[in-house]
């Protein structure tokens, strides 16, 4: 069965009394979908929320574009926690959240905007490599953490009230992320943004748009984060295409995703510590 974004109801198509809307994607799933439909829910889900998150390099707003991408990321991850009823605090998501290099891309922007501005079609060339980075940690990251919560390697009884109770995850997730190799999703969104670089364009518009009719900046992010978490991915050009796109490779690569779910598991035993 291919895995079609349109027919799996990304977007856009009627929904009969069978069917759920979930709230953090806006996609249609049923509940009869037969064996196997969790997964392949899963998957659309995340690839959907991964294009999304790839668009935030193309917002052409300076600094604003990293604020947008840490909130997506943000909201996805928690409705991945959620849905093993895993639910941390805002302090331990904020130090889940913060990376090493967030200095380095702050200084990078301000050299950078006035390029995306005087040289649209060429910072649009340059920024696919960012728009893949962002959408391929995205799709891992979470594909990761789902896998966590569903085999009780991760629940609510390993979160204390330290801020960093979810490091162990994070350590595990980066350990994994760094060993291996990401090229078959790499491709498939590399290929999808640098054909729809009037896609990039669009969604770049859309999000700024949405995030500025909403007072958001730089010196203001809670508004960036409403934007953000009012954002549908469906409403954002045809991006629901290049998700589409990439969940059917990825349904007919399983093969990859077991091994992605086998390396975690083992850097969640050898890293995944806190003593480690």
């Amino acid at each position: 069965m291919v895995f079609d974004a349109h027919s799996q109801g990304i977007g856009a198509g009627e929904m009969t009394e069978d069917d759920k809307q979930s709230p953090e994607t806006g996609l249609t799933t049923q509940d009869n979908a037969g064996a196997g439909s969790d997964d392949r829910t899963a998957l659309q889900r995340i690839a959907v929320l991964s294009v999304l998150a790839g668009l935030c390099p193309v917002i052409p707003i300076p600094f604003v574009d990293d604020l947008a991408l840490r909130f997506i990321r943000k909201r996805a991850i928690m409705a991945e926690l959620d849905k093993g009823q895993v639910r941390p605090g805002r302090a331990q998501m904020d130090v889940y959240l913060q990376g090493p290099t967030q200095l380095m891309g702050c200084l990078t922007a301000v050299f950078i905007y006035p390029l995306k501005k005087i040289f649209k079609k060429i910072f649009i060339f340059f920024a696919i490599k960012d728009c893949v980075d962002a959408a391929s940690q995205t799709f891992h990251e979470l594909w990761m953490i789902r896998h966590a919560v569903n085999t009780a390697q991760l629940s609510q009884a390993d979160l204390t009230v330290e801020p960093d109770a979810l490091m162990p995850l994070r350590r595990a997730v980066e350990a994994t992320s760094q060993q291996i190799d990401t090229s078959p999703v790499n491709q498939v969104l590399k290929k999808g943004f640098s054909s729809s670089k009037a896609l990039l364009r669009e969604a770049g518009r859309t999000l700024g748009n949405t995030i500025r009719t909403s007072g958001g900046t730089r010196a203001n992010p809670e508004a960036v984060e409403r934007a953000v978490d009012g954002v549908k991915p469906a409403e954002v050009g045809k991006m629901d295409e290049l998700a589409g796109q990439l969940g059917e490779q990825m349904w007919a690569e399983r093969g990859y995703l077991t091994l992605v779910e086998q390396t975690f598991d083992q850097n969640w035993e050898s890293k995944g510590s806190k003593t480690t």
